[in-house]
């Protein structure tokens, strides 16, 4: 089925480009004052605006596969929080849609580090510390902002009186500078068992607070991400515009396994509308180069047989060869 898909693929690139060159020339008509150069990448573009749109049908028609929890049937200690088919939302505080983007995310995480979801349980947005070693991982209760106030206080933090707003001044006697934040400061601390004194500042008042660390993680064997297709996204903008990106990021970062892994009825759609987005490219990348290329002409003199054969490579040995790796790593890593 792998090299099905890659053929198929091919064969829609092919098209895209041949409707490419049909809407360039029919510009030519319609518009004729404006530049060669210009009728390329308004072309692109409106390639562009039809990746857009076929995202939006996408996801109306057969849904994207958003980032569910499932909870290993073995698992113990469990946050109350956490249970199966909780919307998972950030990775790391990077926003996540879709279960491909959750586990490109995991490819590159170090295994040795914890890293941190925000997930949607009962409409509710909640945070959960994963242990990658498979050890415990402690919090304190507090998210910092990069003004040094606290944007979340919970758990543990909250029964000790800390409240949203207030300022850290130190944490356990690493104290805050404008180099040194408090959030860069969290990021570096090892949270442990041990006693985390905050001295922090409220409407001009400072104070002190210890804070006994608490057992918050959950280990990478509790519980994993599982895609389900569904056409009920919180926001079918973003989403849409995210699908457009992550597909034409496969093609332009040499990962084409990653749409070669979904059903064929969804990598047409997927494909189609990252090649469209690559012709785009393709389109301002040209115009650049040409543009560059009108320069030397008359400044080094540089004659039209030179520059012909230059666009003749790129179009008849680069961009062939690219797409032909493209799809070669696609099947390997694929298989």
């Amino acid at each position: 089925m792998v090299f099905i898909k890659a053929i198929l693929s091919l064969m829609l690139l092919i098209t895209i480009a041949l409707i490419y060159f049909v809407i360039k020339k029919l510009l030519r008509r319609v518009f004729r004052k404006i530049k060669r150069t210009f009728r390329g990448i308004l072309s692109g573009a409106i390639l562009l605006i039809v990746a857009i749109s076929l995202s939006f049908i996408s996801i109306l028609t057969v849904g994207t596969d958003v980032p569910y929890i499932k909870i290993n049937t073995d698992s113990t200690d469990i946050p109350a929080t956490l249970s199966d088919g909780d919307l998972v939302l950030r990775y790391n505080e990077q926003k996540v849609f879709t279960t491909r983007e959750y586990k490109e995310h995991l490819k590159k995480q170090d295994k040795y580090e914890d890293y941190q979801i925000v997930y949607l349980h009962d409409g509710i947005e909640e945070y959960a510390k994963i242990s990658a070693n498979g050890g415990d991982a402690y919090s304190i209760g507090i998210v910092c902002g990069d003004d040094n106030k606290l944007s979340k206080v919970y758990g543990i933090a909250e029964k000790t009186g800390l409240k949203v707003g207030d300022e850290i001044l130190s944490i356990s006697g690493i104290p805050v500078t404008k180099e040194y934040t408090a959030k860069k400061i969290l990021e570096d601390y090892k949270i442990d068992s041990s006693p985390v004194l905050l001295a922090y500042k409220r409407d001009g008042k400072e104070s002190r607070v210890n804070i006994i660390p608490v057992k918050e993680g959950i280990k990478t064997t509790q519980f994993r991400v599982s895609g389900a297709y569904t056409k009920e996204v919180p926001d079918l903008i973003g989403s849409a515009l995210n699908e457009v990106r992550v597909d034409a990021q496969a093609v332009l970062s040499l990962n084409l396994a990653m749409l070669l892994s979904e059903p064929i009825h969804i990598f047409i759609f997927h494909i189609s509308i990252a090649w469209m987005v690559f012709v785009f490219a393709l389109a301002l990348l040209f115009t650049f180069i040409f543009s560059i290329l009108n320069v030397m002409r008359k400044i080094m003199k540089i004659n039209n047989k030179t520059i012909k054969s230059i666009k003749t490579v790129l179009y008849i040995v680069i961009v062939p060869l690219y797409v032909l790796i493209v799809h070669v790593l696609g099947v390997i890593q694929s298989l």
